[in-house]
């Protein structure tokens, strides 16, 4: 653990983690849009994300998915609750380079 918590923090945090783990669980990737939101949220890295759903054939308009590609998707304003707790990830993660 890198700092103690109250027991009352804890509680809170495992119980927004386990509701985070669940709409994952329950997330319909049935588009290439929602995948890549999913595999975010699994991998937090673009490169892997572009890289695992080029191996499963996943296409957009007819080309391989790039990083870029990915960045957009996880830019754009969130469609859904998954997404927009990955943007938020996303765009923290990425704060100093902006």
């Amino acid at each position: 653990m890198d700092k103690f918590v109250s027991v009352t923090k804890a509680k809170q945090d495992v119980k927004m983690l386990t509701s985070y783990i669940n709409l994952w669980e329950s997330y319909e990737a049935d588009t290439v849009y929602r995948k890549i939101i999913k595999e975010y949220a699994l991998l937090s890295s673009l490169e892997e994300v572009a890289n695992r759903l080029n191996l499963r054939g996943c296409r957009i308009n007819g080309r391989p998915i790039e990083s870029d590609d990915v960045r957009s998707v996880l830019k754009e304003r969130p469609k859904d609750d998954l997404h927009k707790i990955v943007r938020s990830g996303y765009l923290r993660k990425t704060k100093s380079k902006r």
